[in-house]
């Protein structure tokens, strides 16, 4: 919606204001935009360049989770606590005895990867689920 929005004023000054009508391809090209980059971010964000929120890292010794710039790691032995969410905004939240809290979105990474986070967490932390 802000796109549209944006593309409209860009529009609006580079044609003028006198203009009552729009030309047809300007408008389709306000509607299509939005449409296109979805489809591309479906279609060609994937593999190591990939556009992403969430980063993990499992190591042996630790857990590191990055969201955007903002970086948790926390050691296997410091976990004391696992908790899931079930309910409307599905979270893994992991405690430490020291009460610290590394919290990431259930759903940010796909079957596979959860089922990956979850055997480490098995295996240094003894949850079971």
């Amino acid at each position: 919606m802000l796109t549209v929005v944006l593309v409209s004023i860009i529009l609006a000054i580079v044609f003028g204001t006198e203009q009552k009508s729009m030309p047809v391809e300007v408008i389709a090209l306000i509607f299509t935009l939005p449409v296109v980059i979805v489809i591309w971010l479906l279609v060609f964000n994937k593999g190591a360049n990939r556009l992403s929120v969430y980063r993990i890292v499992l190591t042996d010794q630790n857990i590191l989770v990055s969201r955007s710039d903002d970086e948790t790691q926390m050691n296997w032995s410091d976990i004391s606590d696992v908790k899931i969410s079930k309910y409307l905004n599905n979270y893994v939240c992991l405690m430490s005895s020291d009460n610290r809290r590394l919290e990431f979105d259930y759903y940010a990474f796909d079957n596979n990867q959860r089922a990956t986070i979850f055997a480490y967490l098995q295996k240094y932390v003894g949850y079971s689920g």
